[in-house]
């Protein structure tokens, strides 16, 4: 349990009565903190920051709701805030990468960072998991249709969908060190 462990060496004098209420709440919170998010990485980021946050500022608690909701609320506000930073942050589109690669009026340093994102982009599909990867990889890599795809796994329309837009974002997200890296 690292987040218990990060929240009890931010108060270590209220161990006790920490550790109960993050037992009573942590997966009412982390289950909140993903139907927002949508990730289970940033779920709990959210959900680690805002507990500490509650902990530290326990003292402001006026008891006028319970904790549950009061803890809620901030995590909540942490996920909005985490949402509003990955709009901020340069987003690539994998559509992009390979026209740009075909441009004949790209400059050397256009077409050195696109490599590097290629690269990011193979490494981070190599890493998708067999669910994700089996849609991911023949729908946008090989350009095989859709339909053909969804219908070769057995799987709804619906169901395949569903894990090609997971799979974009899981890329996506491997992808911006790199994009970070180039905007700075």
């Amino acid at each position: 349990m690292y987040q218990q462990a990060k929240v009890n060496e931010a108060l270590p004098s209220q161990g006790g009565a920490i550790n109960e209420l993050f037992a009573q709440h942590y997966k009412a919170s982390l289950r909140t903190a993903y139907r927002i998010l949508r990730s289970k990485e940033d779920s709990e980021d959210a959900v680690q920051t805002a507990y500490c946050a509650g902990f530290r500022h326990l003292h402001r608690f006026r008891g006028e709701s319970s904790f549950k909701t009061w803890i809620t609320r901030i995590v909540v506000n942490c996920c909005l805030m985490q949402l509003r930073e990955r709009r901020a942050r340069p987003e690539v589109a994998l559509d992009d990468v390979q026209s740009s690669l075909e441009s004949r009026t790209a400059t050397p340093e256009t077409l050195c960072y696109f490599r590097q994102l290629q690269a990011a982009h193979t490494s981070a599909a190599s890493k998708l998991p067999p669910d994700l990867r089996d849609v991911y990889e023949p729908c946008l890599i090989a350009d095989i249709e859709f339909p053909t795809v969804a219908h070769q796994l057995g799987l709804t329309a619906t169901a395949a969908k569903s894990r090609l837009f997971r799979a974009r974002r899981k890329v996506e997200r491997n992808l911006q060190p790199v994009v970070q890296r180039r905007a700075a």
